[in-house]
C-alpha cells in the first residue's frame, strides 16, 4: 500500500468530522512545510493529496540516488582493489622467489629488483592519482586561478616530453610563440596537458604528438592529437569515466592508471569548461577544449 493510499484511507475515515480533519489539515500542513521548507497553503483535499504525492516522489528519488551511489562506491572500490591487486601480486612473487633463493644470479637478482621498481612506481602514481579523483570528486579541489603565459606552460610541457617521443623517432609538435594569457590555475592545467600528451604517446607506437593552441575571440581553443590506433566510437562516451580503458593491456604495459582522463574532465569542469574527443580507429584521437584569454 503506497504511502498516498494510507493518507486517503485516513482522510475518508476522519472527512465528515469537521474538527479531527481541522487537526489533520494542520498536520499535513507542517509535514509538507518540514519537507518542503515552504509555507504552502491548502485549500482543497486534492491539494493536499498533491502534496503527499511530492513527498513520496521526492523520498523515492532520494532513495534511488543513495541506491545509485552505493553502486558507484562499490563498483570504485572493486577497481581499486583490483588496481591495487596486481602490481602487489607481482612484487610479491618476486620477492619470495629471492628470499627463497639466496643463489639467484647477480644478473637475474637485479632484473628482479628493476621489476618490482617498476610495480613499486606504478602503485606510487596509482595512490597519488586516487587521491587526486578523491579531492576533486569531494569538491575538495581548491582551484588558484591567476593569469598565466600560455608560453610558459608550453615550454614546461615540451621539456617533459621531448626526449621520451624522441627516443622512439617522433616529436613533441608544440605551436611557436602564442602570445596569449589565459586565466587558469597553472599547476592543474599543467596537469591537464601532460595527462592528455601521456595518453597520446601510450596509445601510440610511433608518429609525432601535437600540441595546438589557437586565439578564438575571448578563449583559447586548445588541441591535443595523436596518431595512433584511435577509439571506436561505442567507447568515446565512456573514456573519460575512472577505470575505463579502451587498451587494459596496452594501459597497464605503459603504466597508465586509468584515472588519467578523469581527473583532466574534473579538472576542466572546475575550471568552467569541457574536453571533447574525437577519433577514428587506425588513425588517431584527438582532445579538444577551451580556457578564458586575459586581452592585453
Amino acid at each position: 500500500v503506497s504511502t498516498t493510499a494510507f493518507f486517503l484511507a485516513t482522510l475518508f475515515f476522519v472527512y465528515q468530522e469537521k474538527y479531527k480533519f481541522n487537526l489533520l489539515y494542520k498536520s499535513f500542513d507542517d509535514l509538507f512545510y518540514k519537507a518542503t521548507k515552504e509555507g504552502k497553503s491548502h485549500k482543497s483535499l486534492e491539494s493536499i493529496i498533491e502534496s503527499l504525492n511530492y513527498i513520496e516522489k521526492d523520498i523515492i528519488e532520494k532513495k534511488s540516488s543513495i541506491l545509485d551511489l552505493e553502486q558507484s562506491r562499490s563498483k570504485f572500490l572493486g577497481n581499486v582493489s583490483h588496481e591495487l591487486k596486481t602490481p602487489l601480486f607481482v612484487i610479491q612473487g618476486y620477492l619470495d622467489t629471492l628470499l627463497d633463493d639466496s643463489q639467484v644470479e647477480e644478473e637475474t637478482r637485479t632484473k628482479f629488483l628493476q621489476k618490482i621498481k617498476k610495480q613499486a612506481d606504478r602503485l606510487d602514481l596509482l595512490l597519488s592519482d586516487l587521491m587526486k579523483i578523491s579531492m576533486i570528486e569531494s569538491d575538495e579541489l581548491k582551484l588558484d586561478i591567476e593569469l598565466v603565459e600560455l608560453d610558459e606552460i608550453v615550454s614546461d610541457i615540451k621539456s617533459m616530453f621531448d626526449n621520451k617521443l624522441r627516443q622512439r623517432g617522433s616529436k613533441l609538435i608544440v605551436p611557436d610563440n602564442t602570445n596569449i594569457r589565459v586565466k587558469v590555475d597553472r599547476s592543474h592545467m599543467m596537469t591537464v596537458l601532460s595527462n592528455l600528451i601521456a595518453n597520446g604517446i601510450n596509445y601510440s607506437t610511433d608518429g609525432d604528438v601535437i600540441l595546438s593552441i589557437k586565439k578564438d575571440f575571448d578563449r583559447a581553443n586548445i588541441k591535443v592529437m595523436d596518431q595512433g590506433i584511435g577509439i571506436k566510437q561505442e567507447h568515446l562516451s565512456k573514456i573519460f569515466e575512472r577505470f575505463y580503458r579502451v587498451d587494459s593491456d596496452r594501459s597497464r604495459n605503459t603504466g597508465g592508471t586509468g584515472l588519467g582522463l578523469a581527473i583532466v574532465k574534473h579538472i576542466l569542469l572546475a575550471h568552467g569548461t569541457q574536453i571533447y574527443a574525437y577519433s577514428k580507429e587506425g588513425v588517431g584521437s584527438e582532445f579538444v577544449f577551451s580556457v578564458p584569454i586575459e586581452e592585453n
